[in-house]
Protein backbone atom coordinates (compact mmCIF):
# COMPACT_ATOMS: atom_id res chain seq x y z
CA UNK A 1 0.00 0.00 0.00
CA UNK A 2 1.53 3.47 -1.50
CA UNK A 3 2.25 6.34 1.53
CA UNK A 4 -0.71 8.66 -0.31
CA UNK A 5 -3.13 5.65 0.20
CA UNK A 6 -2.47 5.41 3.81
CA UNK A 7 -2.37 8.83 4.12
CA UNK A 8 -6.21 9.43 2.43
CA UNK A 9 -7.01 6.42 4.66
CA UNK A 10 -6.37 8.18 7.95
CA UNK A 11 -7.86 11.67 6.60
CA UNK A 12 -11.47 9.35 6.32
CA UNK A 13 -11.35 7.37 9.46
CA UNK A 14 -10.13 10.75 11.69
CA UNK A 15 -13.27 12.76 9.95
CA UNK A 16 -15.48 9.23 10.50
CA UNK A 17 -14.36 9.29 14.20
CA UNK A 18 -14.81 12.75 14.86
CA UNK A 19 -18.74 12.75 12.98
CA UNK A 20 -19.74 9.90 15.48
CA UNK A 21 -17.99 11.43 18.64
CA UNK A 22 -19.91 14.34 17.99
CA UNK A 23 -23.34 12.35 17.33
CA UNK A 24 -22.79 9.99 19.96
CA UNK A 25 -23.50 13.52 22.97
CA UNK A 26 -20.87 10.87 25.17
CA UNK A 27 -18.79 13.46 27.60
CA UNK A 28 -16.06 11.05 28.29
CA UNK A 29 -15.66 10.85 24.25
CA UNK A 30 -16.10 14.68 23.97
CA UNK A 31 -13.26 15.16 26.95
CA UNK A 32 -11.22 12.67 24.96
CA UNK A 33 -11.30 14.34 21.79
CA UNK A 34 -10.63 17.90 23.16
CA UNK A 35 -7.38 16.26 24.90
CA UNK A 36 -5.94 14.87 21.61
CA UNK A 37 -6.83 18.44 20.01
CA UNK A 38 -3.47 19.99 20.25
CA UNK A 39 -1.99 16.87 18.67
CA UNK A 40 -3.87 17.73 15.92
CA UNK A 41 -2.89 20.96 15.53
CA UNK A 42 0.50 20.70 15.96
CA UNK A 43 0.32 18.35 13.14
CA UNK A 44 -1.92 20.36 10.88
CA UNK A 45 0.70 22.83 11.26
CA UNK A 46 3.94 20.73 10.54
CA UNK A 47 2.26 19.71 7.49
CA UNK A 48 1.51 23.86 6.25
CA UNK A 49 5.41 24.61 7.20
CA UNK A 50 6.47 21.21 4.81
CA UNK A 51 3.72 21.38 2.18
CA UNK A 52 3.81 24.93 1.40
CA UNK A 53 7.48 25.32 0.95
CA UNK A 54 7.95 21.97 -1.32
CA UNK A 55 4.76 23.05 -3.61
CA UNK A 56 6.30 26.93 -4.03
CA UNK A 57 9.69 25.69 -4.50
CA UNK A 58 7.96 22.69 -7.41
CA UNK A 59 6.78 25.87 -9.07
CA UNK A 60 9.84 27.78 -8.94
CA UNK A 61 12.01 25.12 -10.85
CA UNK A 62 9.08 24.40 -13.36
CA UNK A 63 9.17 27.89 -14.41
CA UNK A 64 12.97 28.09 -15.03
CA UNK A 65 13.59 24.55 -16.43
CA UNK A 66 10.44 25.45 -18.72
CA UNK A 67 12.29 25.24 -22.51
CA UNK A 68 10.06 28.30 -23.63
CA UNK A 69 7.21 31.03 -22.55
CA UNK A 70 4.31 28.65 -24.30
CA UNK A 71 5.02 25.73 -21.97
CA UNK A 72 5.06 28.37 -19.19
CA UNK A 73 1.58 29.25 -20.25
CA UNK A 74 0.22 26.14 -19.94
CA UNK A 75 1.49 25.75 -16.88
CA UNK A 76 -0.44 29.14 -15.75
CA UNK A 77 -3.49 28.19 -17.89
CA UNK A 78 -3.75 24.92 -15.64
CA UNK A 79 -2.80 26.50 -12.27
CA UNK A 80 -5.97 28.53 -12.79
CA UNK A 81 -8.07 25.90 -14.23
CA UNK A 82 -7.11 23.66 -10.85
CA UNK A 83 -8.06 26.97 -8.99
CA UNK A 84 -11.12 27.43 -10.30
CA UNK A 85 -11.93 23.80 -9.96
CA UNK A 86 -10.31 23.59 -6.20
CA UNK A 87 -13.13 26.72 -5.27
CA UNK A 88 -15.73 25.11 -6.47
CA UNK A 89 -15.48 22.11 -4.97
CA UNK A 90 -14.39 24.47 -1.95
CA UNK A 91 -17.93 26.19 -2.11
CA UNK A 92 -19.99 23.31 -2.91
CA UNK A 93 -18.65 21.43 0.60
CA UNK A 94 -19.61 24.70 2.83
CA UNK A 95 -22.54 25.61 1.41
CA UNK A 96 -24.28 21.79 1.31
CA UNK A 97 -22.20 19.53 3.43
CA UNK A 98 -20.72 21.44 6.10
CA UNK A 99 -23.57 22.39 7.81
CA UNK A 100 -25.42 18.84 7.60
CA UNK A 101 -21.86 18.04 10.18
CA UNK A 102 -22.12 21.30 11.95
CA UNK A 103 -25.35 20.57 13.14
CA UNK A 104 -24.95 17.66 15.04
CA UNK A 105 -21.53 19.04 17.00
CA UNK A 106 -22.86 20.59 20.22
CA UNK A 107 -21.65 23.68 21.49
CA UNK A 108 -18.31 23.49 23.24
CA UNK A 109 -16.19 26.12 24.67
CA UNK A 110 -15.00 28.56 21.78
CA UNK A 111 -18.15 27.88 19.66
CA UNK A 112 -19.15 31.08 17.78
CA UNK A 113 -22.80 31.81 19.26
CA UNK A 114 -25.20 34.50 18.53
CA UNK A 115 -26.58 36.27 21.40
CA UNK A 116 -29.55 35.29 22.89
CA UNK A 117 -28.77 31.73 22.16
CA UNK A 118 -29.72 28.85 24.55
CA UNK A 119 -27.26 26.99 26.10
CA UNK A 120 -29.77 24.61 28.07
CA UNK A 121 -32.11 25.59 30.71
CA UNK A 122 -32.90 24.86 35.02
CA UNK A 123 -36.07 24.30 35.87
CA UNK A 124 -37.50 23.96 39.84
CA UNK A 125 -39.71 20.91 39.81
CA UNK A 126 -40.42 20.68 43.63
CA UNK A 127 -43.38 22.56 42.75
CA UNK A 128 -45.75 22.51 39.71
CA UNK A 129 -47.93 25.06 38.44
CA UNK A 130 -51.63 23.85 36.39
CA UNK A 131 -52.81 25.92 34.10
CA UNK A 132 -56.87 25.82 33.32
CA UNK A 133 -59.76 27.84 32.21
CA UNK A 134 -63.38 28.29 33.16
CA UNK A 135 -66.36 29.28 31.11
CA UNK A 136 -67.47 32.33 32.33
CA UNK A 137 -71.08 30.75 34.24
CA UNK A 138 -68.74 28.25 35.85
CA UNK A 139 -66.33 31.00 37.26
CA UNK A 140 -69.27 32.96 38.48
CA UNK A 141 -70.18 30.38 40.48
CA UNK A 142 -67.11 29.31 41.83
CA UNK A 143 -66.70 33.22 42.61
CA UNK A 144 -70.28 33.04 44.36
CA UNK A 145 -69.01 29.90 46.74
CA UNK A 146 -65.69 31.46 47.40
CA UNK A 147 -67.97 35.03 48.96
CA UNK A 148 -70.25 32.16 50.84
CA UNK A 149 -67.05 30.78 52.46
CA UNK A 150 -65.84 34.20 53.34
CA UNK A 151 -68.97 34.79 54.76
CA UNK A 152 -69.15 31.61 56.96
CA UNK A 153 -65.54 31.44 57.71
CA UNK A 154 -64.36 35.39 58.81
CA UNK A 155 -60.64 35.28 58.30
CA UNK A 156 -60.21 31.97 56.95
CA UNK A 157 -60.81 33.12 52.74
CA UNK A 158 -62.49 30.58 50.70
CA UNK A 159 -63.14 28.07 53.43
CA UNK A 160 -66.64 27.52 55.11
CA UNK A 161 -67.66 25.02 57.90
CA UNK A 162 -67.00 21.29 57.92
CA UNK A 163 -63.77 22.00 56.05
CA UNK A 164 -65.59 22.68 52.62
CA UNK A 165 -63.05 24.97 50.48
CA UNK A 166 -63.29 25.45 46.85
CA UNK A 167 -59.72 26.89 46.30
CA UNK A 168 -58.71 23.32 46.78
CA UNK A 169 -57.52 21.42 43.63
CA UNK A 170 -57.46 17.35 42.84
CA UNK A 171 -55.45 15.95 39.97
CA UNK A 172 -55.79 13.16 38.04
CA UNK A 173 -52.61 12.31 35.56
CA UNK A 174 -52.71 10.72 32.33
CA UNK A 175 -53.13 7.21 33.30
CA UNK A 176 -56.32 7.42 35.46
CA UNK A 177 -54.60 7.54 38.48
CA UNK A 178 -55.28 10.22 41.40
CA UNK A 179 -52.40 12.33 42.31
CA UNK A 180 -51.77 12.37 46.22
CA UNK A 181 -51.64 15.81 47.03
CA UNK A 182 -53.91 18.56 46.74
CA UNK A 183 -53.27 22.03 44.90
CA UNK A 184 -54.25 25.57 45.50
CA UNK A 185 -55.75 28.14 43.41
CA UNK A 186 -53.53 30.87 43.40
CA UNK A 187 -54.13 33.10 40.99
CA UNK A 188 -57.23 33.79 38.54
CA UNK A 189 -56.83 36.11 35.37
CA UNK A 190 -58.21 39.96 35.26
CA UNK A 191 -59.72 39.91 31.85
CA UNK A 192 -62.15 36.71 30.61
CA UNK A 193 -60.97 35.95 26.96
CA UNK A 194 -64.00 37.57 24.54
CA UNK A 195 -63.19 35.08 21.70
CA UNK A 196 -63.84 31.83 24.05
CA UNK A 197 -65.95 33.36 27.27
CA UNK A 198 -64.00 31.13 29.48
CA UNK A 199 -60.95 32.89 32.16
CA UNK A 200 -57.46 31.22 33.26
CA UNK A 201 -56.69 30.20 36.39
CA UNK A 202 -53.45 29.10 37.83
CA UNK A 203 -53.01 26.28 41.05
CA UNK A 204 -50.06 25.10 42.58
CA UNK A 205 -49.54 21.91 43.64
CA UNK A 206 -46.51 20.36 45.53
CA UNK A 207 -44.13 17.57 43.99
CA UNK A 208 -41.64 16.06 46.31
CA UNK A 209 -41.67 12.99 44.45
CA UNK A 210 -41.39 14.62 41.00
CA UNK A 211 -43.79 12.59 39.60
CA UNK A 212 -45.22 15.93 38.14
CA UNK A 213 -43.07 17.35 34.38
CA UNK A 214 -43.59 20.44 32.45
CA UNK A 215 -46.03 19.93 29.81
CA UNK A 216 -47.66 17.21 31.07
CA UNK A 217 -52.16 16.84 30.74
CA UNK A 218 -54.23 15.97 33.59
CA UNK A 219 -57.76 16.36 34.52
CA UNK A 220 -58.38 18.76 37.41
CA UNK A 221 -61.51 19.13 40.01
CA UNK A 222 -62.99 21.51 42.03
CA UNK A 223 -65.29 21.03 44.77
CA UNK A 224 -68.36 23.46 44.54
CA UNK A 225 -71.02 23.66 46.88
CA UNK A 226 -74.58 23.73 45.45
CA UNK A 227 -78.09 22.93 47.92
CA UNK A 228 -81.45 21.32 46.95
CA UNK A 229 -80.51 21.51 43.07
CA UNK A 230 -81.88 19.32 40.24
CA UNK A 231 -79.36 17.21 38.66
CA UNK A 232 -79.86 15.84 34.82
CA UNK A 233 -77.57 13.39 33.57
CA UNK A 234 -75.02 14.34 30.96
CA UNK A 235 -76.10 11.31 28.49
CA UNK A 236 -79.61 12.28 28.54
CA UNK A 237 -78.87 15.76 27.06
CA UNK A 238 -78.50 17.22 23.20
CA UNK A 239 -77.49 20.82 22.01
CA UNK A 240 -79.47 22.34 19.15
CA UNK A 241 -77.40 25.62 18.24
CA UNK A 242 -76.52 27.28 21.31
CA UNK A 243 -79.77 25.74 23.30
CA UNK A 244 -79.86 22.23 25.77
CA UNK A 245 -82.64 19.94 25.14
CA UNK A 246 -84.05 16.96 26.93
CA UNK A 247 -86.73 14.50 25.66
CA UNK A 248 -89.76 14.92 28.56
CA UNK A 249 -91.98 11.51 28.96
CA UNK A 250 -95.42 12.41 29.28
CA UNK A 251 -98.63 10.42 30.90
CA UNK A 252 -98.95 8.67 27.61
CA UNK A 253 -94.90 7.32 27.36
CA UNK A 254 -95.00 10.29 24.61
CA UNK A 255 -91.90 12.08 23.82
CA UNK A 256 -91.54 16.30 24.07
CA UNK A 257 -88.27 18.12 23.67
CA UNK A 258 -88.03 20.80 26.04
CA UNK A 259 -85.10 23.10 26.35
CA UNK A 260 -82.86 23.99 29.84
CA UNK A 261 -80.40 26.46 31.29
CA UNK A 262 -77.76 24.51 32.73
CA UNK A 263 -76.21 26.52 36.20
CA UNK A 264 -73.05 24.47 35.97
CA UNK A 265 -71.24 20.76 34.99
CA UNK A 266 -71.30 18.22 38.13
CA UNK A 267 -69.69 15.32 37.49
CA UNK A 268 -71.65 13.31 34.93
CA UNK A 269 -74.29 15.84 35.35
CA UNK A 270 -75.92 19.10 34.85
CA UNK A 271 -77.12 21.22 37.72
CA UNK A 272 -80.54 22.98 36.13
CA UNK A 273 -80.97 26.24 36.73
CA UNK A 274 -84.25 26.68 35.26
CA UNK A 275 -86.49 25.10 32.39
CA UNK A 276 -87.11 21.60 34.56
CA UNK A 277 -89.40 20.56 37.34
CA UNK A 278 -88.51 17.74 40.24
CA UNK A 279 -91.44 16.06 38.54
CA UNK A 280 -90.25 15.73 35.08
CA UNK A 281 -89.80 12.46 33.65
CA UNK A 282 -86.97 12.36 30.84
CA UNK A 283 -85.73 10.24 28.12
CA UNK A 284 -81.96 8.66 30.39
CA UNK A 285 -80.43 8.02 27.10
CA UNK A 286 -81.07 7.01 23.51
CA UNK A 287 -81.96 10.59 22.35
CA UNK A 288 -80.28 10.35 18.74
CA UNK A 289 -82.82 7.52 18.03
CA UNK A 290 -85.93 9.12 18.67
CA UNK A 291 -88.01 12.05 17.38
CA UNK A 292 -90.73 14.60 19.00
CA UNK A 293 -94.17 12.95 19.56
CA UNK A 294 -92.41 9.28 19.44
CA UNK A 295 -94.35 7.31 22.14
CA UNK A 296 -92.20 4.57 24.09
CA UNK A 297 -92.32 1.34 26.52
CA UNK A 298 -90.03 3.28 29.22
CA UNK A 299 -88.45 1.65 31.76
CA UNK A 300 -87.32 3.30 34.77
CA UNK A 301 -83.42 3.86 35.94
CA UNK A 302 -81.95 3.95 38.71
CA UNK A 303 -79.01 5.74 38.98
CA UNK A 304 -76.36 6.39 41.93
CA UNK A 305 -74.55 9.65 42.43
Amino acid sequence: MSLTTRVLIALVVGVAAGVAIASSGSPMLARGAMAIEPLGTLWINAIRMTVIPLVVGSLIVGITSAPNASAIGRVGRGAIVFFIVTLFVGAGYGALIAPLLIDRIPLKPGSLIDEGTLLTSLSDISAMYAYFSFPENEYLQYQRTRHLAAQNSPGQPGHVSHGFSNNEVKLVLADGSNYPYSGVIETVEGEIEQTTGSIDFRARFPNPQQLLRHGATAKLYISTRADSVLLVPQRSVFDIQDKSYVYLVDKDNKLHMQSFEPLTRFSHYYIVKQGLRPSDRILYEGAQNVREGMIIKPRTANINL
